[in-house]
């Protein structure tokens, strides 16, 4: 669960990562992962907070929106979404 909330902090380049020189390649699997996981975001922590675990209600909830807040941070600053056609 904690590392759902490091997927989209890396993708959106807020975590220190290694540098890329070493291998273009493993560059572009690893960035690949990372898109694939974050696309299923959402469903992990719908997932995270029905299940019965080992995590209590509030720290389950309070990590689930960190999650959700990461993602969203990510998504509003890479402008992934193309611009309105209102706005030309």
């Amino acid at each position: 669960m904690g590392l759902l909330l490091v997927q989209p902090l890396l993708i959106g380049g807020y975590l220190p990562v290694p540098p890329a020189n070493p291998a273009r390649r493993l560059h572009r699997w690893i960035g690949g992962l990372l898109v694939a996981a974050v696309v299923i975001v959402v469903g992990s922590v719908v997932h995270a907070l029905l299940i019965e675990g080992t995590m209590e209600v509030i720290s389950k909830a309070a990590l689930c929106g960190l999650v959700l807040a990461a993602t969203a941070k990510v998504i509003a600053d890479l402008r992934i979404w193309p611009k309105s056609s209102a706005a030309r």
